[in-house]
């Protein structure tokens, strides 16, 4: 991570402070008021925070808590420092706290809600995006499984790996390790090709793997 500018770095010593005192209190973890707080001061802290970093996002609807945590113990083991909101607080508060949390840290692993994904990706500029099932859950937030994958700007741009599975026709895998011009997002459909697929794949690179319309 390159130098902060004063203001960020005052911001992520305050937002430690806040977190430490939500934590002693016992009003929580802290790894939402820290961030909080932070973003007030800083609005631009998350950036700041990612920048210079190799961040790895990871979202869906089920299972990132548990693969956020997988991906940052293989990383630990071999002996790199990561920062990570592996306990859940996945918007852009928590990531930001996560990241405060550990300065240093060359790696970032974390957990985002599929519905902000767009706006992270365009924020932390990820290296990988690990992109699990996605399903109709939550539809007071988002109309659509596919809503957070589709949104413009979510698409993984050159030199970053994406990575996803779909619930459509069982849990087929795909994983493309290099950029894909026009990106991929993916939706439970029955429409949707099998993951892995020629069509699948062709539509991928056109960035059209959701349905048809």
């Amino acid at each position: 991570m390159g130098k902060l500018p004063l203001r960020a770095r005052l911001a992520t010593t305050v937002a430690g402070a806040a977190g430490r005192m939500s934590r002693l209190s016992g009003r929580g973890d802290g790894s939402v008021i820290g961030g909080a707080v932070g973003l007030r001061m800083e609005p631009d802290l998350l950036r700041l925070l990612a920048a210079d970093r190799q961040i790895v996002l990871v979202t869906g609807t089920n299972g990132k808590t548990t693969t956020t945590r997988l991906i940052t113990a293989a990383l630990e083991a071999l002996g790199q420092e990561v920062a990570t909101n592996a306990f859940g607080a996945n918007m852009e508060a928590g990531l930001a706290s996560a990241l405060g949390r550990a300065p240093d840290a060359p790696f970032g692993v974390l957990e985002v809600d599929e519905r902000y994904l767009p706006a992270m990706i365009e924020t932390t500029r990820p290296r990988v995006v690990a992109l699990l099932n996605l399903s109709r859950d939550q539809m007071d937030r988002a109309r659509r499984a596919s809503a957070g994958t589709r949104t413009p700007g979510a698409a993984p741009t050159a030199g970053r790996t994406c990575a996803g599975t779909t619930s459509a026709g069982g849990a087929a895998n795909a994983a493309w390790p290099g950029p894909r011009p026009g990106g991929c997002s993916l939706s439970n459909r029955s429409s949707t090709p099998a993951a892995g697929s020629a069509s699948w794949r062709s539509r991928c690179r056109a960035g059209r793997t959701g349905p048809t319309r």
